[in-house]
């Protein structure tokens, strides 16, 4: 669930939102756990929730929730986990340290292990290495404005973000990666004049990116979609596959798998990924996309 900004301010609520995105992110590579994509479980954002219904609406037996206050150097997390079946709390912990071990990967796997003592450890894999705070504000709040809408303006307005980011620090390969999915939907959604100028682009920065990073999962999915997008869909199908080799629960590689096996002549398999899409994140802001995935399907069906 979305982490509460204590009395930090509107100016905090981004990075507290980073912190909710960054647990959710670690929590998906844990071996044998279904987790709930970050786009529905922000769609509670704000809002009264009562977890028993949640956990019937998402078909989820836990919660984990809490708050983030952050003052100077030091920042304050309160975590705890509730059966969401019953709404008894099962475990709660609070972690209060200087902001720069947060960013420590190793911290980081170190709180999950104690949130969730009776379950596996995550695999290890592509955890959030932004090392400050506004590295990790910045990137989050790009995504945030994406999920709002695929509109021209929004991709523009991320890419000026990414473009920022990148001339700060050109290692940033979360802004790279960024910068290569407003490409790939500038060229997708045909808001450029020249769209596989822009597929193009994309590729070239997610190659850059990826030799880097190699279990970076979105990044192998929007390499997927390039390739899906440039008449090499097998070749994109199989970028999908090994996204959800890396992080099992990423509803996004289902989708794409659900356009490649269009493109390739199996559009009645597509459905069925389409449906692992939205078990995944039933509540997507971009739900819309998936469903009309679902409806090409069935028109090129007949």
């Amino acid at each position: 669930m979305p982490f509460a900004n204590i009395g930090g301010g509107p100016e905090q609520e981004h990075f507290v939102d980073g912190v909710t995105e960054s647990l959710t992110t670690d929590l998906s590579r844990m071996r044998g756990a279904v987790v709930i994509g970050r786009n529905t479980a922000f769609a509670y954002k704000g809002k009264h929730v009562d977890l028993k219904q949640i956990g019937r609406e998402l078909n989820v037996r836990y919660a984990l929730e809490g708050s983030v206050q952050r003052g100077g150097n030091r920042m304050r997390v309160n975590v705890q986990l509730i059966d969401a079946e019953t709404g008894s709390h099962l475990w709660a912990e609070r972690f209060d340290q200087p902001l720069a071990d947060l960013f420590d990967m190793q911290s980081s796997r170190a709180w999950l292990a104690r949130s969730m003592p009776n379950s596996s450890r995550p695999r290890r894999g592509a955890q959030n290495r932004l090392r400050t705070p506004t590295r990790w504000t910045s990137i989050f709040k790009v995504w945030l404005g994406s999920i709002m809408g695929v509109t021209p303006d929004n991709m523009g307005q991320a890419r000026s973000f990414f473009d920022r980011a990148l001339t700060a620090d050109p290692d940033n390969y979360e802004a790279l990666i960024g910068s290569a999915g407003a490409d790939l939907r500038d060229g997708a959604y045909i808001f450029v004049t020249d769209p596989s100028a822009a597929f193009a682009a994309a590729e070239a920065k997610l190659t850059k990116a990826l030799s880097s990073v190699r279990d970076h999962a979105s990044g192998h999915n929007w390499l997927a979609l390039v390739y899906i997008f440039t008449k090499r869909a097998a070749e994109g199908i199989a970028q999908s596959e090994h996204a959800l080799e890396l992080d099992r629960n990423l509803a996004d590689a289902h989708t794409a798998i659900g356009v490649g096996k269009i493109s390739v002549g199996r559009a009645e398999e597509t459905e069925a990924h389409i449906g692992e899409a939205l078990r995944l994140s039933p509540r997507d802001t971009l739900v819309y996309i998936s469903m009309g995935i679902a409806g090409m399907a069935k028109l090129r069906l007949g």
